[in-house]
This record gives C-alpha cells, structure tokens and sequence, in this order.
C-alpha cells in the first residue's frame, strides 16, 4: 500500500461569495481522478482520512463537509461514526429510497444530523420525494437543466419545502451563477469559484492485524485493560484515534491522560462503529517492523517502568499518562510532522503537551531522562541513575525488561 493518501475538497460558497462549506471527495492519486468501483468503500475511505489522517477541522477550518453516500451507508453501522456536527450526509442521486431508508434518515434528522440531496433534477421528484421533509440541502444539478427553467426547479423545490436551501451545482460561468442567484438558490459550488484541491498526507493506516484484533476484542466484550493493550502494541492505531476523538465533537475529549480514558469518554458503542469504519474503508496490510515503530514501543514501556520504580504502582492513570507520552514522542518522526502541528490535532491534557514540547513537570522529566536509558552510552545510563537516585544495574533492567517484553 502507498505511504500516501489523498483527498480532494472543493468550496461551497453562499450569495456573498463566502465559503458556507467544502464537498470531500474521493481521490486515489495526485491526479485528480476518481476510480470508484464502490460507493460505500469509496466514502468510508474519504471519511477515515478525513478523521483519522488529516483531521477534520485541519480540511475545513471548522467549515461543514458534505460527504456522498447512498443507502448502504445510511443503513450500516458505521454511520454513527460520523460526527454529525461537522458533516452533511448528501444522498446520490443513485440511492434506492426505500420505507428503511425514510425511517432511518427520520430518525438520524431527529439526533440531529443533516441531509442534503445531491445531482438533482425534476426527474427525480417522485423519488426523493418522501425523503424531502428531512433534507436541509438539495443540490441541483445546473448542467443539466436549461438556463430558463432553473426558477421553477427552484421555486417547485420550495414549494415541497419552503426551509430547503437549494445548492447550484457544477457552476462554470458567471452568466449560469447570476441566473442561478436570481432563481433563489442560495449555495453555490463549480469551476467557476474553484476547482477540486487535493491534498496529500503521509498514511497513517493502522495494520489490517491490529484493526481486526481490536473488532474481536469489542465484539468479545474483551475488558476495557485488554483493549488498552491493544492500542499499546500499535501507535498508528492509537494516533487514528485520537485524531478521531479531535474531530468528534459534543463531548470535552481535550484533557485526555491515556487510552482507557479516551476509550471510557468515547464509549464501547461509538468505538466500535469507528473500528467498523476503518475495516470499510480498506485496511493497511503494512506489518509493524519499521525500527520507528519498535523504538516508540520501547520507549513507552522504558517511561511506564520508570514510573513504577519512581512513583510505585499507586497512581496507574501517572503510570499510563507515563506510557503514552512515550508513544506520542516519536510521532513527529513516523509521520513527519512537527509535534506542534500534531498536538492541535490529538487532544491530549496540558500535562502531556508540556511534557512532550519543553520536557516540563514529571512527565517530560521522565521523557527527558528516558531517552538516556535508550542510548547505549554507558556514561549517559549512569548519569541518569545519579539523577534519578536509580542504580546503574536498575537502569539496565528496566531497559532490558522494555526490549524484551
């Protein structure tokens, strides 16, 4: 698998000409295109790089996405990973409306998810008809409607629904914008204000292994410890969740201290409809023997140990936190990001942070003298049991028992 994902985006804008919104598309290459041979894998790939690699407000600046579906996402599981307050769930035009289908999309309106209908035209009136009263969007496909009969599209549009908000679609001219403003639509996306952007990232897919080991652990009602280790064993995992959590919103993820907080704040059920997500969208074959990789487990558990020799086995949440900023001190090198830029995406308690950027308080005291233990400087080991008030055999064992467990 490529070390590269990509995704386009391309800006709605309102009568004034300001962005309202961006439409996330799916892209497999720098190129542009778009090879989608199935919809619901395409949009759960969208959908898993725009939360777990870019980060959602990182795409849209806190702008709404909308995001192309059709009923078998509507349908499945995974829909509930979806946070609603960043996307519209838009309906191709190709979605089998069905009496589930009405009832699902009903009932996800009333949690408070927004719909919106996409390549519309008169045609398919009788067939989006029972869904409209739950749509806040209808995008109109321009392109396919004569200039002069744009106003009434509108206006019968309206007359179904006078709180629809009508989008003009596939815009590429000023004299098809004006036409379109004077009809009352009120959104607007095309050539004509932007083309598609796409943006590329560095893959930070967990390994197909790891994504399926933790769905049996869920779906085996596994201890929630168990589950923690999981995440343990694998940073990429671990990072696509915390990604995760910063563009989930309605609840207050930015004093999390370890994995098994972030698990308890986010809940089993919502957990495994974002693990149902990452099996949709297509896993990463990747095995984690990268030397990275390895050095960011060993040095979390180097920090875990020496945690328990300082601080004793009283405080596991400090023993955890310890854990976990030893993952996160290497993800700037796997993912060639500054940790700056990474920490406004992985909301993480203040602690944490100042451990992780200036080696402040007790965490980033121990981060700082864990990375001395790794080295295999004699001198620098010795100095930091004199720092430490720890033996030089100690050190050692601690190090020894981190490469081995």
């Amino acid at each position: 698998m490529s070390d590269k994902v990509f995704i386009g985006k391309q800006a709605i804008l309102d009568v004034d000409g300001d962005i309202e919104a961006y439409e996330l598309l799916f892209r497999d290459g720098q190129l542009g295109y778009a090879n989608v041979s199935d919809n619901k894998k395409a949009t759960a790939r969208v959908l898993s790089n725009a939360l777990n690699q870019f980060g959602i407000e990182h795409l849209t600046g806190g702008a709404k996405a909308f995001i192309n579906t059709d009923e078998t996402i509507i349908l499945s599981d995974f829909m509930k990973s979806i946070p609603k307050e960043h996307f519209v769930i838009e309906l191709l035009e190709t979605t089998n409306v069905t009496r589930d289908l009405v009832n699902r999309v009903a009932s996800l309106k009333k949690e408070g998810y927004t719909f919106a209908i996409d390549d519309y035209t008169g045609q398919y009136k009788s067939i989006f008809y029972p869904l409209m009263q739950y749509v806040s969007v209808v995008k109109l496909e321009i392109m396919d409607i004569p200039l002069d009969e744009i106003k009434q599209e509108v206006e019968d549009l309206l007359e179904i629904n006078s709180e629809i908000e009508v989008l003009a679609e596939k815009i590429e001219d000023r004299e098809t914008f004006e036409v379109c403003k004077k009809a009352g639509c009120t959104l607007f996306q095309g050539y004509f204000f932007s083309k598609p952007i796409i943006i590329e990232g560095k893959n930070l897919d967990p390994s197909s292994m790891a994504v399926l080991s933790l769905f049996n652990a869920i779906n085996s009602d596994k201890s929630t410890s168990q589950i923690v280790m999981l995440f343990d064993k694998h940073p990429k995992l671990m990072l696509s969740l915390f990604k995760y959590l910063n563009s989930h919103g309605g609840k207050n993820f930015n004093e999390i201290t370890t994995i098994q907080n972030a698990i308890s704040l986010l809940g089993r059920d919502a957990l495994s409809n974002w693990v149902a997500l990452l099996m949709f969208s297509g896993l990463n074959d990747e095995k984690f023997t990268e030397p990275i990789f390895e050095m960011a487990l060993n040095r979390s558990k180097i920090m875990k140990l020496l945690a328990v020799k300082l601080w004793g086995k009283g405080d596991q949440e400090l023993i955890d936190s310890a854990s976990l900023v030893g993952i996160l001190s290497l993800m700037d090198a796997i993912t060639s990001v500054s940790m700056e830029n990474i920490l406004k995406e992985v909301n993480v308690s203040d602690d944490i942070k100042k451990a992780l950027l200036k080696f402040e308080g007790n965490l980033g005291r121990l981060l700082y003298f864990a990375k001395f233990v790794e080295q295999e400087n004699e001198d620098f080991i010795k100095q930091v049991g004199d720092k430490l008030n720890i033996s030089f055999d100690g050190l050692l064992d601690i190090k020894n028992e981190a490469y081995l467990s």
